[in-house]
């Protein structure tokens, strides 16, 4: 029911584009499943009936909307010639079939094979299983690690609202995985709104499905991926012509806040994309957030401040990954974020044998200062 409700709105809006019609319809499958969870955690009623209920509603209101708006249909005039474009070159359609098998691969993965890896056993998936015994969203008292209380939930969310649903820990990675699909799509909707030709966006958006860590994260239950879609997707609409699309992309900006607090590193990016489309853009934009924000985002910083009068929370997860400006600590620091962007998968064997020979040839560690974290990092 949330995935039909969620095409209906997304229909329901008359976007012009098809590619914004799919990513409006994301950002309306993400808004119904977290709000939800939501509206229903205060009533610990989170399980298959209170959610039948509740979407069962939803969708009856979002087949009205669609019935008022004339029953709207998906624009297809664009995506036919776009389709055409593809199919005219093999090269591009050769990339395209292998793509799509690599997506057919990751989705049996991601419903076959149980989760193993730290990060989505020690507090993804262990604070979903707290909710889900309590029957909502809450703040989980003695919680071993503060992971599990302050990082933004709207990612795990999106899993407790299919656990309680399914009665299954089956679907455990599918919101990694949709949100990969809408990164795709958003990729090459981008690219397509500055210049680029249908092909090139195309093999844009079939070469990111290719690197190596969007492989590893499309298959847990981790939050990156969630994350990653909300900026990419609210560029995209940035980028279109109606102000409602501006609206919506101001709204992926406060779902991005609500699930990761480092895509507030992309807001720069957006700030200058919504000022180039003008003043009333930029207004429906900052009221699409506030919005957004205020009724889906704000809960993770909401509980923190509650209980532990910080919006952050005591800062379990950051503050140790956090060095005072010092030497040679500052250096070693930069040297190891510069580290960690790399894909050490493709690198040789020689390489990594000089990059180990740098390290140990580098400037001493003193005591306290380097603040690296024993743990894996979200």
């Amino acid at each position: 029911m949330a995935v039909a409700a969620a095409g209906f709105l997304a229909a329901s809006a008359r976007l012009q584009s098809l590619v914004s019609t799919i990513l409006a319809g994301y950002l309306a499958l993400v808004t119904v499943t977290v709000g939800g969870v939501l509206v229903l955690s205060p009533l610990t009623d989170v399980n298959r009936g209170g959610l039948a209920v509740l979407e069962g509603v939803v969708l009856a209101g979002s087949v009205l909307l669609w019935l008022l708006r004339g029953r709207p249909r998906p624009p297809l005039a664009g995506a036919h010639a776009a389709a055409r474009a593809l199919l005219a070159r093999p090269e591009t359609l050769a990339f395209a079939a292998v793509v799509a098998l690599l997506l057919v691969y990751e989705l049996v993965l991601a419903v076959t094979v149980p989760p193993n890896n730290y990060d989505s056993l020690t507090y993804h998936l262990a604070r979903v299983a707290a909710w889900l015994q309590h029957g909502g969203y809450y703040w989980i008292p003695n919680a071993p690690t503060d992971r599990l209380n302050e990082f933004q939930p709207l990612a795990e969310q999106q899993i407790l609202f299919l656990f309680a649903a399914t009665h299954s820990s089956v679907l455990y990675a599918l919101p990694q995985y949709v949100a990969e699909l809408a990164i795709l799509v958003a990729v090459f909707g981008t690219a397509r709104r500055l210049g680029f030709a249908a092909g090139a966006s195309a093999c844009a958006a079939f070469l990111l499905a290719t690197f190596t860590l969007i492989l590893a994260e499309a298959t847990t239950a981790q939050n990156d991926l969630v994350a990653a879609a909300f900026p990419i997707v609210a560029a995209c609409l940035l980028l279109g012509d109606s102000r409602l699309e501006a609206a919506l992309a101001g709204a992926a900006v406060a779902l991005g806040l609500g699930t990761k607090l480092t895509t507030a590193l992309v807001l720069p990016v957006l700030a200058v994309l919504a000022l180039l489309r003008g003043r009333r853009a930029t207004l429906m934009a900052v009221a699409g957030a506030l919005v957004a924000f205020a009724a889906i985002g704000m809960w993770g910083y909401v509980l923190n401040h509650d209980h532990t009068g910080k919006l952050l929370g005591h800062g379990g997860g950051r503050i140790e990954n956090t060095t005072s400006p010092s030497w040679p600590g500052t250096g070693i620091t930069a040297l190891f974020l510069v580290y960690e962007t790399m894909d050490r998968a493709v690198l040789s064997n020689l390489d990594v044998h000089v990059l180990a020979a740098l390290g140990v040839l580098g400037p001493p560690r003193r005591p306290g200062s380097c603040c690296r974290s024993s743990r894996p990092s979200s």
